[in-house]
């Protein structure tokens, strides 16, 4: 508790003295290049903390580092937006084998998955990876348009229209890999005019 919160009031020398002290102990950890973490317990390099926001030299200030952080972090989202622990959580992960619950797929890296929930009413319904989750939230979660989607994907009414598959240049229109495989194929095409 500080003196100010008590009802006393501090004085201007005594405020600068305690910013003295607080500024010499920071450069003493600063001078030795590591410290120890109040959440872990670990001495690690300064490197291993998140930057400090508030400070204009940017040198690190949290007493915690990164994954300490991240966890800390990790919890207070859960808690405030999900109202839910790390542990119910870390559960719904675990009984999904840590794969999204709609690819199947494991998240890559050291990431994990996103946790889904329905806009609506607040539902939450499981772990899907960060693609799944995005285009879930594209269709806003109406099942008829996620059918229809499925749907045309599988009957693609242009081999209706035409009474034929027809096939163009696979990829995505437009991209440099595409634009190498035009210009690849007119020379081909300016070569067998050649001969």
């Amino acid at each position: 508790m500080s003196a100010a919160s008590l009802g006393r009031t501090v004085s201007a020398e005594v405020r600068v003295r305690l910013s003295e002290i607080h500024n010499q102990k920071y450069n003493e950890i600063l001078d030795a290049g590591e410290r120890r973490c109040i959440r872990c317990g670990e001495v690690k390099p300064l490197s291993a903390y998140p930057p400090g926001r508030r400070r204009r030299d940017s040198q690190p200030r949290y007493a915690y580092c990164r994954k300490c952080h991240g966890d800390y972090q990790r919890a207070a989202r859960l808690r405030n937006f999900f109202l839910m622990s790390v542990e119910d959580a870390d559960k719904i992960f675990a009984y999904q084998n840590n794969l999204c619950a709609i690819c199947g797929r494991p998240v890559a890296g050291d990431k994990r998955l996103s946790l889904d929930h329905r806009h609506k009413d607040g539902l939450v319904r499981g772990g899907l990876c960060n693609w799944c989750n995005r285009a879930i939230a594209r269709f806003n979660d109406d099942i008829v348009r996620l059918r229809a989607a499925a749907d045309y994907l599988e009957n693609p009414p242009a081999v209706r229209a035409l009474g034929r598959e027809h096939f163009a240049r696979p990829g995505r229109v437009g991209t440099k890999k595409q634009r190498k495989a035009v210009a690849k194929e007119k020379k081909m095409k300016a070569e067998q005019k050649a001969k």
